[in-house]
């Protein structure tokens, strides 16, 4: 007997179907019928009715948690139960594709239930950042109309001291016990500045918008006509004290009174300045929502071949490429067939198929996922 019918020989004495083998087949068979009948059932009984919402709303923002969940609890199952399986079909592969049918089944539920996560998740973004506008937008109102009460109360300041330095001028050149006494000029001026002129100018804005509307009357809550008449007497009668004494020397007098409001409508101005800037700060300061930096990509279909690592799965790939090797060859770098391997195979076949979907070379079963 020559060398080569030995090996024949030998090969045919390790796959004579004996007691042991029938026995162990018989139990592969078993193991995977109940592996099957067991997890189709287990796909079979899972409901993600109540999560395809075809026009989401606001409402559904609460789902993006579960939702997100859900994806990658079928995602982690899908991977399991590829593992399962291969161990399961390592001597069957002939009966790899009903047996891919779960983990294919958890992929396709992955895939339907992320373009509804992806959805919604959209819709939030777009309405927190319309409040991050809205936000922004009455913070920037409030810093105006802080700025505008800081303005009118200074404006009010200033005015307070150049009109009492004015009266006090005049009162100098008229003021005697003959023609008009100083109880009599100051009278005038009080009905000259009554209480209501302490008035501010009304901002331009639009009234109907309730929020802004409790801003401007939050701000100006602190503005009393009052206490501005009341500044404005108290410095009359203090300018006014000495006004005898002042009489006897009323240029001497008078440059001290200019030089006193120089000083104060200086003050004044420094405070109004101080309280914009504060107010500018705390509008840049306020807190707004916080937008994630990286949008939202879009869905892509990502495929991938589920093939046994064995020799007759190495066998499928090869033919499937060379068959195709003409639409193939252009996506690689690689010019020669002695550089490419069964992964550089898969990987065009793979690239191949998202540009062409009808791409199915026989014995190639592919499978597809959606990936952001």
């Amino acid at each position: 007997m020559s060398q080569e019918l030995e090996k024949v020989s030998q090969a045919l004495q390790k796959i004579k179907p004996t007691e042991e083998r029938i026995q162990n087949w018989q139990q592969t068979l078993l193991d995977t019928f109940k592996w099957e009948t067991q997890n189709l059932n287990e796909v079979m009984r899972v409901d993600v009715t109540e999560y395809l919402i075809a026009n989401p709303t606001s409402e559904h923002f609460t789902l993006l948690k579960p939702l997100d969940d859900k994806i990658k609890e079928f995602k982690n199952l899908a991977t399991l139960k590829s593992t399962e399986r291969k161990e399961v079909t390592k001597n069957i592969n002939g009966m790899l594709d009903r047996l891919m049918l779960p983990e294919k089944s958890y992929l396709e539920l992955s895939n339907i239930l992320s373009p509804v996560y992806v959805s919604i998740k959209k819709l939030q973004d777009d309405q927190l950042r319309k409040e991050e506008a809205r936000r922004s937008e009455l913070n920037n109102f409030r810093m105006q109309m802080q700025t505008h009460f800081n303005t009118c109360q200074g404006n009010w300041d200033k005015y307070i001291q150049t009109e009492i330095t004015s009266k006090y001028a005049e009162a100098l050149k008229v003021v005697d016990e003959f023609t008009v006494t100083l109880s009599e000029f100051k009278d005038k001026i009080v009905e000259e500045n009554p209480v209501t002129d302490f008035s501010f100018p009304q901002p331009t804005f639009d009234r109907t918008d309730v929020q802004k509307l409790e801003i401007f009357q939050d701000v100006f809550r602190h503005w009393s006509n009052e206490k501005l008449c009341t500044k404005f007497m108290t410095l009359l009668n203090e300018t006014f004290k000495d006004f005898q004494i002042a009489q006897t020397q009323p240029e001497a007098a008078l440059e001290i009174r200019k030089a006193e409001e120089v000083v104060e409508v200086a003050a004044i101005e420094d405070v109004v300045e101080t309280e914009n800037m504060m107010a500018a700060i705390e509008e840049k300061a306020a807190p707004v929502a916080l937008i994630p930096t990286e949008a939202v990509k879009e869905l892509k279909r990502v495929w991938s071949i589920q093939i046994e690592d064995t020799m007759v799965g190495m066998s499928t790939i090869h033919r499937a490429f060379f068959a195709n090797r003409n639409e193939l060859m252009p996506l690689t770098r690689k010019k020669t067939f002695l550089g490419i391997d069964a992964n550089d195979m898969i990987k065009m076949m793979c690239e191949y198929k998202t540009k062409d979907e009808n791409f199915c070379p026989q014995g190639i079963v592919f499978t597809s996922q959606m990936v952001r």
